[in-house]
């Protein structure tokens, strides 16, 4: 829906305020929930793999999990 496009600015920003890319900070969220047992990702090109890879020692502050709750709060299910 077109309401996907503030989700998306709204965590680029977040990703972008505390240095960190965008993949790496969504797979970084997705450890700290304790419901998930994993996170799915696609990866075509070895490049893409190399990259999200890169996600594994991403450790995500305390306010940072905070804007990233409240963005959700925010933009709830905007698929």
């Amino acid at each position: 829906t077109p309401r996907v496009w503030e989700a998306i600015k709204a965590y680029q920003n977040i990703a972008s305020k505390y240095g960190i890319d965008l993949i790496h900070m969504s797979l970084a969220w997705c450890r700290t929930r304790p419901f998930m047992c994993s996170a799915i990702f696609g990866a075509t090109k070895l490049e893409q793999l190399k990259h999200i890879l890169l996600s594994r020692g991403v450790v995500l502050t305390e306010d940072c999990i905070k804007e990233i709750t409240e963005a959700h709060r925010l933009n709830p299910m905007p698929f």
